[in-house]
């Protein structure tokens, strides 16, 4: 029963490592398929943010090839409790073929020291230490040792069979498993994963007691290949809306470039350009609701005037340059993540009136009744939007 909740134990620590670092750019078909997106800094980050400090860094930059996936797993196992493991460990093990992976075994492994033989082979490796599981973060799976034959087709299928070749050879220290955890999180990365951790490892539980294994199935090629177009199109949609936000800011009146007018609208335009530089940046992903809520947002923001009245006359709406700038934009361009529920073609295919008809398509859903526009609006009132704003868009990112 202790290979079972081993192989639990393994299944979440893969799933809390991958929620960190979410695509390694080496695995080949990832890499010659996915490289000209761009959607992770290969080149940018390279290797050497993480190989200089293998174990945390890999966690902070999100970034990681087999052997910083292995080196973070190890780092966050110094401080798990796991008393149920006692006379356990984990290591991390070398194909001289180059690969990186881990494994969970009962007492210590025969060799001593880096670089020395441990087997040759997986048939060889289970044959000495029977009841292991592989540890696999690098094709997100975890394996009975005894199943090598299955871990090996999963690793066929991402293309990177030819890694699991020669001897296997000891790379790391052996680290018990014991009720006591060696040392605590010394970053917050780093406590992130641990919670991680304990959260897959209490839904793999679940399934544990009744005897199911459904944690332990692995992530084939395609089912990661399906998460990184649908994390890609993500991304450009992120673009997509940051380089149209600084594209209605370029388009709009000299005082909004020069921020020399009304300090909260400006700062709120540039609220929003700042939040969408820090996504692209630290490349996040946001869902599609983040993206229109952050849109509808701006659009918002563009409809403050300078005057202290929405209304130039009875019943006919103030406009404002950066409005009339949001109008045209508009007409150029239709984001990836509007839906019926969220669509601006109203503005793309009739002009007539696009501006009355946008500013009730951003704040009428928000008014009692929609001649409320031409009554009582005010800038209190989408300032207090604004805030909203302020207030929302930072937890976004968590």
């Amino acid at each position: 029963m202790k290979t079972e909740l081993a192989l639990a134990i393994g299944a979440a620590l893969i799933d809390a490592l991958r929620a960190q670092i979410k695509f390694s750019a080496n695995i080949l078909k990832i890499s010659s398929e996915f490289r000209s997106d761009n959607l992770y800094k290969f080149e940018k980050i390279g290797t050497s943010l993480v190989r200089n400090s293998p174990f945390c860094s890999a966690l902070e930059a999100g970034h990681g090839y087999c052997g910083e996936l292995s080196y973070a797993g190890l780092r966050v196992a110094r401080y798990l409790k796991l008393s149920h493991l006692s006379g356990w460990y984990i290591s991390a093990l070398y194909f001289k073929g180059d690969h990186l992976f881990l494994l969970i075994h009962e007492g210590k492994l025969t060799a001593m020291g880096y670089y020395d033989k441990v087997a040759d082979s997986f048939k060889d490796l289970n044959r000495k230490y029977k009841g292991a599981v592989i540890v696999d973060p690098w094709i997100y799976t975890a394996s009975r040792l005894s199943e090598h034959k299955q871990h090996l087709k999963i690793a066929e299928s991402y293309g990177v069979l030819s890694f699991y070749s020669d001897i296997i050879v000891l790379d790391s220290k052996q680290i018990p498993f014991t009720g006591t955890p060696v040392r605590k999180p010394s970053m917050h990365y780093e406590e992130a994963c641990v919670i991680d951790f304990y959260k897959f490892l209490r839904a793999n539980s679940l399934d544990y007691y009744i005897g199911s294994t459904n944690y332990a199935k692995g992530a084939s090629y395609s089912e990661i290949r399906e998460e990184f177009i649908n994390a890609s199109q993500r991304y450009k949609d992120l673009l997509s809306l940051y380089f149209f936000v600084q594209s209605v800011k370029s388009h709009s009146s000299m005082w909004i470039k020069l921020f020399i007018d009304d300090s909260t609208k400006v700062a709120s335009i540039n609220k929003v350009i700042e939040y969408l530089a820090g996504c692209k940046r630290e490349d996040t992903i946001l869902r599609k609701k983040d993206l229109q809520f952050i849109l509808i947002s701006f659009i918002r923001i563009c409809f403050i005037p300078q005057a202290e009245s929405y209304f130039q006359e009875k019943n006919k709406l103030a406009r404002t340059n950066t409005g009339e700038a949001l109008i045209t934009e508009l007409q150029k361009v239709k984001f990836d993540f509007e839906d019926k529920s969220f669509s601006l073609d109203f503005i793309r295919n009739n002009q007539v009136s696009a501006y009355e008809k946008l500013f009730n398509f951003a704040y009428g859903s928000m008014l009692a009744k929609p001649e409320d526009i031409y009554l009582d609006m005010n800038k209190a009132f989408i300032y207090a939007e604004v805030d909203k704003l302020h207030l929302t868009l930072k937890p976004l990112t968590t």
